[in-house]
């Protein structure tokens, strides 16, 4: 079955991140010593991580948005309670 909100269809894409806090790594001895181009004194370089992004984007064909996101937003929805007379 699709993935659905109020009617709408939901689009999930694992290629919604944004960046992360970069990291310091450190470079192994072999690394350092045989790695192109060579440069044995650069002892750190920096990661920065793809995190999945918190944004919602409505298009014509529906909502696109991070698998995550999604997990995220189904876990709120099915906490709140339902109004009296209706079904979930």
């Amino acid at each position: 079955m699709p993935n659905m909100f109020n009617g709408t269809p939901v689009i999930l894409s694992q290629w919604l991140v944004k960046a992360g806090e970069p990291q310091e790594v450190r470079r192994s001895w072999r690394e350092r010593l045989f790695s192109r181009p060579w440069r044995p004194f650069k002892a750190t370089y920096t990661v920065v991580p793809q995190v999945p992004s918190d944004q919602i984007l409505h298009t014509a064909q529906g909502f696109i948005m991070h698998p995550d996101m999604w997990r995220r937003l189904n876990a709120e929805l099915m906490q709140r309670p339902t109004p009296e007379g209706t079904q979930p």
